[in-house]
Order: C-alpha cells, then sequence, then structure tokens
C-alpha cells in the first residue's frame, strides 16, 4: 500500500523542528496573525502537498503498481520579515530535508523551481516569501 499520507507526516515532522518557527500544511489557518516583535514576524513555513503521480515505470514493479514506486511532489514556502531572512528560512528547511527518506520513501531532493519574493505588503509588517520545490519516490 503506497502511504502518501505518512510520509507528508513525517517531512511535517522534520520540518517542525526547526527553532523558533511556525510550520503549516497547506495555509496558515484562518483567522491567524503571526506573532510580530516590534517591524518584524515570528517566521513560518506553509508545506504544500501535492500528491503522487504515474510512476511511468520508475520502480518497474512487475507485480502491478502497488509494489511500484509513485513520485510525490510538495512545495515549501518560507515567510520573513526580510527577503534574508526568508532565504535563511528556505535555506535552513533545504538543509533539514535535502538527503533525507521519510519512511517507505527515497531520499528528498529539490526539485524544479524556487524564488523569493513579497508575500504581503498590505499589513505592517511586509512579509516576505522563499519558495522551493521538493520531489522524492513513495513505495510500499
Amino acid at each position: 500500500m503506497i502511504d502518501w499520507y505518512s510520509a507528508t507526516k513525517a517531512i511535517t515532522a522534520r520540518v517542525q523542528s526547526i527553532p523558533n518557527v511556525d510550520v503549516w500544511e497547506h495555509d496558515v489557518p484562518d483567522g491567524h496573525t503571526p506573532a510580530t516583535y516590534g517591524e518584524t514576524i515570528k517566521p513560518y513555513v506553509i508545506l504544500a502537498y501535492a500528491g503522487v503521480a504515474d510512476s511511468h515505470g520508475i520502480g518497474q514493479g512487475i507485480t502491478g503498481p502497488q509494489a511500484d514506486d509513485f513520485p510525490g511532489m510538495f512545495s515549501v514556502h518560507s515567510v520573513a520579515s526580510t527577503d534574508d531572512d526568508a532565504r535563511n528560512l528556505s535555506q535552513q528547511v533545504l538543509n533539514k530535508l535535502t538527503g533525507w527518506a521519510p519512511p517507505s520513501c527515497s531520499v528528498i531532493r529539490p526539485a524544479f523551481f524556487a524564488g523569493i519574493g513579497v508575500a504581503s505588503k498590505l499589513s505592517a509588517p511586509t512579509r516576505y516569501s522563499a519558495a522551493q520545490a521538493y520531489r522524492l519516490t513513495v513505495s510500499q
């Protein structure tokens, strides 16, 4: 059985081990206001799990799809008060995840995109976000 759910929970737990950072899956909860310290916010990470896709024979499982490997993708958005702090947090996540393997998965590797930009100027303080995609394969 492919267990993408358990893999995502293990990834979330690993990112939550970064000190002094809030971590959410998919989005910041409705009504949540990040803690502020003067003109800065407490940094936070949003993990957006896309799911698994067709394997295209990655594992060459001849006993059927249940025994094959499936590629999984997710993105990480590291949010902080400055672009430098957002990039620093993104680097901490990169170091925490790259080369580590959740149960029944391959090691995690950076995928096809990364970016930095202003997440919000509508409220003070301004928030910056650094985004990075990751990939891994999930098997039984």
